[in-house]
């Protein structure tokens, strides 16, 4: 009798043990504060989309956040650092560009709070998907498929801010008559005689076609590794046609355009002019954003010159 005392007495403190240790983790675990979402705070990847919110939401109180830092990380293979996890956690919306661009930002929003994400991407090509170019996230650069983005951008907020609809509404027709009138700059390239340019990459290729561009390139599409051969099938193309100038993105780190440079001069014995185009909206001179708009006209500004003759 005193052993079955002892054993039903050893049990009933070890339940007493394992309740009172429960009800202890369960204790730390609601006195551990939840991260709050930021009532004001946006986040997205790239300086062209958050330029673009800027845009739209001025006025409106909205603190936009970019991660990818121009000339720093590679877009193309950038992560999100245990801080940038953080913010997107808290961001009451995450905006992506898609299309392959920055699939790490929907992984890291919650499956039950996925209405904070939205995929301009896949918005932009639901609503013109004959203009998608496979293998090439790069549609900001072209103003018809920015505007169509910018239009999700305003009714996003609208649906979730309605106070300040208005001012939403207003923001996004000034940048609707920023976009027309970049758009009737097609009429500038109709009359030139040459609309062929050699690119490195096709980073551009959503503009070039805008714009009625033709483009002998290297690199066709992201991820691209070109060979030998490609390079020696570029340099004879370019080459072949004349054509004295290169471009390549601002983003751009490596070094091929140098061996097609000194490759070309060896050739030809005259030298190719290497032209850097604005790809991301960011001025390195500076270390500042450039609005997403003034950057692809720059660029077409540029382009222009070149085609005509110009230096």
């Amino acid at each position: 009798m005193k052993n079955g005392s002892f054993k039903l007495r050893h049990l009933l403190s070890v339940f007493s043990f394992s309740f009172v240790f429960l009800l202890f983790l369960s204790s730390v675990a609601c006195s551990t504060p939840r991260r709050e979402v930021s009532k004001n705070l946006i986040i997205t990847s790239m300086v062209p989309v958050a330029t673009l919110i800027e845009n739209i939401t001025h006025g409106a109180g909205w603190h936009v956040e970019y991660l990818v830092k121009p000339g720093i990380d590679n877009p193309h293979a950038f992560s999100l650092k245990p801080s940038d996890a953080f913010k997107v956690e808290k961001a009451a919306l995450v905006f992506a560009v898609g299309c392959g661009m920055d699939p790490y930002l929907e992984k890291s929003v919650p499956e039950n709070e996925k209405r904070r994400f939205v995929d301009l991407g896949k918005h932009v090509f639901l609503k013109e998907p004959t203009l998608m170019i496979p293998g090439n996230p790069h549609w900001w650069l072209d103003p018809y498929l920015l505007l169509i983005a910018a239009r999700k951008v305003r009714d996003t907020f609208v649906s979730m801010d309605g106070a300040n609809s208005e001012l939403y509404a207003r923001n996004y027709a000034y940048f609707k008559s920023a976009v027309e009138d970049l758009l009737k700059k097609k009429q500038e390239f109709y009359s030139l005689k040459s609309k062929k340019v050699a690119s490195l990459t096709a980073t551009f290729a959503y503009m070039f076609r805008r714009y009625g561009i033709k483009e002998v390139t290297l690199i066709p599409h992201t991820g691209y590794a070109p060979s030998g051969n490609d390079v020696t099938v570029f340099l004879n193309s370019i080459t072949m046609e004349g054509m004295n100038f290169l471009l390549i993105p601002n983003v751009y780190a490596g070094r091929i355009h140098e061996t097609i440079r000194e490759e070309y001069k060896r050739r030809l014995g005259r030298d190719l002019k290497i032209v850097t185009l604005d790809a991301v909206g960011y001025d390195f001179r500076r270390g500042r954003t450039v609005f997403i708009l003034d950057a692809i006209e720059k660029d077409l500004d540029i382009i222009k010159s070149l085609l005509s003759g110009g230096n």
